[in-house]
């Protein structure tokens, strides 16, 4: 923001009359009543503000936190504190070490500064995207000095009393500067407390009542994204005692050397105009510097504000400071012919002072005559240039004129651009309310994105333990599937087994028929000798054969005993393994309901202090807080249904639990069921076992009826045949048949 137009308009100053009671006084002659004070019946004085032992709070707040806030906003602005010796009031007001009035206008500017740059910083932040953006940037540069007679002491620097000042003040076309002076600078609310302790220290090293203090405050910002920058400077200043303004004094001691320091707009021009009755008023040194000071600012026309110390007691005194103030709060400028005009008078006077003391060396005193003469006529050379300059006036008037009229718009712009300044102000504050509600926003958003990040977790646990259980159990019925082929496998082996028996045994009745047929052939035809002992060889091999199958019979059978005894280790293995899961898979589970409940009495605690801290917010709220407590509340409800939400989210996690825990009792019925399949294979393989052993001895008694049945046969045919050849022959095939047996 560029504040050169607002420095070109014309601001009044504005006044404050501070009015500090004593029990011993007489309170009967001032009353301060709203904005104006009464001096007995002579007269009544309107001000800005009146104060009646205000506290220091109070006077701040109403005569210079809007000079400060102006200075945030880049408007300059002056603080004059004045006051009567016999108060010492302005010295409390101005010195205190932590609630002054210069360390509650720091602090004040130091929030102020560092709220904009913190919400200016995180807008940039959220436009730009990026957590490195520092938008805005400010700093503070405060120096103190202290006036005493013709010296301008630095407190900063800590220079001696006895010493060449180090400062120095310099006029320049914009007013007079001070040069020379060490500084402090804050550019952060951290390096505000210990620059406030330097103040301190720097504020206590001041002199008494009769010295000027002076605190330099300049206001530099900078908005990097905007590419904008503005200054501003802040000056409080405390005025030595107004009893230097009220009593006579020296008029040599206090004008010597007055010609050094110049300036186009002095207080002092103002303060000259109190008396018509005595000479010229006498201030001191001190004073003018005082009044220098502050003028120039007040060339610059920047906002001012006059506040005055003074006790309730000397009523003409105190009335002639009234109407010094009265003067201020009508009009901060002074007129620089007057003040032209004012200088002159001073000089000559000063002159003839001179002359008079040089002419002390050749007669002892002048005579009252002689100085009334001499003061008629410095008055005829006043009169003869006022009349020269009246002419001039005339000329200018017309040119004073235009001025106004210029002044007069150039005001209207002023009053335009203030009203867009506070427009705009109140948008940055719309904004900066709006960045906080969208940061509690955020903040909840966050809570309630943490809440659901962790529900999400319990799921995915809880998933993952689903899933690990599942993919268990389709394990295990993988191996039970293939364990059921081998049972298959089993049974299928058996059958062949069956097959071989019945095939064996069809074989042996085909036998016991072909022996029949035998018989009667060899009741019939003794000539097929050779094929019946050709038949017998090849029904001995069969013989041999089924003893063969037999015995692969009878190791397929400890096989299938062997595997059915490593299916049964394996399935009992199994079931422990999957018990021992379940049971562990019920622990967690018991331990997540655990942890679950802990997290409702945690929602209960938080939403129980919620409330609390709702019903203490609402007690303590003032009118102007309710509709924010209001929303607060709502946002509470809001949680509040979140909380519910997530209540009825845990419900449902149960719920799905005992589906689970459903579907594991499922799995053991399912399990069990299996384990009773396998008991009932197990009897079908007992079964087996029987049967394959009633086989072997109904084979094992085949066998002998049927080695009986040929031994009734050899015999039979051995007494058939004659002796000799038949015997021979039988007895080779019978060896032969008993061999391969």
């Amino acid at each position: 923001m560029d504040s050169t137009l607002l420095r070109r308009a014309s601001i009044p100053a504005s006044t404050s009359v501070y009015l500090r009671g004593d029990a011993q006084a007489d309170t009967t002659d001032i009353v301060c009543e709203g904005n104006s004070v009464r001096v007995g019946d002579v007269a009544e004085y309107r001000f800005t503000n009146c104060h009646a032992n205000s506290p220091i709070e109070e006077v701040y707040k109403a005569d210079l936190q809007r000079l400060v806030d102006a200075a945030v906003g880049g408007i300059d602005g002056v603080f004059l504190l004045l006051g009567l010796a016999t108060s010492g009031t302005e010295r409390s007001l101005f010195h205190n070490a932590d609630d002054g009035l210069v360390i509650l206008a720091l602090r004040h500017l130091v929030s102020s500064l560092t709220e904009r740059q913190r919400t200016r910083t995180e807008l940039g932040r959220v436009k730009s995207q990026s957590r490195d953006t520092q938008r805005y940037t400010y700093g503070v540069k405060v120096r103190i000095v202290e006036v005493t007679d013709e010296k301008i002491r630095d407190l900063i620097g800590q220079p001696s009393r006895s010493g060449a000042p180090l400062c120095s003040l310099l006029e320049t076309e914009d007013g007079v500067t001070l040069s020379g002076a060490q500084s402090l600078m804050i550019d952060s609310q951290e390096v505000e407390d210990v620059v406030v302790g330097k103040m301190i220290r720097a504020i206590g090293r001041s002199g008494h009542e009769g010295t000027t203090l002076a605190v330099w405050v300049d206001i530099s910002q900078h908005d990097n994204m905007l590419d904008w920058a503005t200054t501003s400077r802040l000056m409080l200043i405390k005025a030595p005692s107004l009893d230097c303004l009220t009593h006579d004094r020296d008029v040599a001691s206090a004008t010597r050397g007055f010609t050094t320091f110049k300036s186009q707009y002095t207080l002092w021009d103002a303060a000259s105009n109190w008396s018509t009755q005595r000479p010229p008023l006498a201030v001191s040194r001190s004073s003018v510097l005082t009044m220098m000071l502050m003028g120039s600012l007040v060339h610059g026309s920047a906002l001012m504000q006059v506040t005055a110390v003074l006790p309730v007691e000397g009523t003409p005194e105190v009335q002639k400071v009234l109407e010094l103030l009265q003067k201020l709060g009508e009009d901060a400028r002074v007129c620089s012919f007057a003040a032209t005009q004012r200088r002159l008078l001073l000089l000559l006077q000063t002159e003839a002072g001179t002359m008079n003391r040089s002419e002390e060396g050749s007669r002892m005193e002048t005579t009252s005559e002689e100085a009334l003469v001499l003061q008629e006529q410095l008055v005829n050379m006043e009169r003869k240039l006022m009349e020269g300059k009246m002419e001039q006036a005339k000329t200018v008037d017309q040119r004073i004129r235009l001025t106004t009229q210029l002044e007069e718009e150039k005001r209207k712009v002023a009053g335009l651009i203030a009203e867009n300044i506070s427009s705009q102000e109140a948008q940055l504050k719309a904004e900066e309310r709006r960045i906080e509600a969208v940061e509690g926003l955020l903040s909840a958003r966050a809570e309630a994105l943490d809440a659901l990040e962790e529900k999400k977790q319990v799921e995915l646990t809880s998933q993952n333990d689903t899933n690990e259980l599942r993919d268990e159990l389709e394990r295990l019925q993988q191996e039970l599937k293939e364990k059921g082929a081998l049972l298959s496998a089993a049974q299928e082996s058996a059958g062949s087994l069956r097959d071989q028996q019945q095939e064996g045994k069809r074989i042996t009745d085909k036998l016991a028929d072909e022996l029949k047929s035998v018989e009667v052939e060899l009741a019939k035809e003794r000539a097929r000798n050779e094929e019946l002992s050709l038949q017998i060889i090849n029904l001995a091999g069969k013989g041999v054969e089924l003893e063969r199958e037999r015995q692969l019979a009878g190791e397929e059978r400890t096989h299938v005993q062997t595997e059915l005894a490593s299916l049964k280790a394996a399935l009992d293995s199994e079931s422990s393994s999957l018990q021992e899961r379940l049971r562990q898979a019920e622990e967690n589970i018991e331990q997540e309901k655990q942890e679950k409940e802990q997290l409702r009495s945690e929602l209960e605690q938080a939403r129980c202090s919620a409330e609390e801290e709702k019903s203490n917010l609402k007690m303590r709220l003032t009118e102007e807080h309710r509709l924010q407590a209001e929303r607060d509340a709502e946002e509470i409800d809001r949680m509040s249904i979140q909380v519910r939400e997530l209540e009825e989210k845990l419900e449902n996690i149960k719920a799905e639990k005992g589906n689970l825990d459903a579907k594991v009792e499922s799995l053991q019925m399912k399990l069990d069921e299996k384990e009773q399949r396998h008991v009932g294979l197990k009897a079908e393989v007992d079964g087996l076992r029987e049967e394959v052993a009633r086989l072997e001895e109904e084979s094992a008694q085949q066998r002998v009826e049927d080695r009986s049945k040929i031994e009734k046969l050899l015999e039979s045919l051995t007494e058939a045949q004659p002796e000799g050849e038949a015997v021979l022959i039988d007895a080779t095939k019978i060896d032969l048949v008993s061999h391969d047996k």
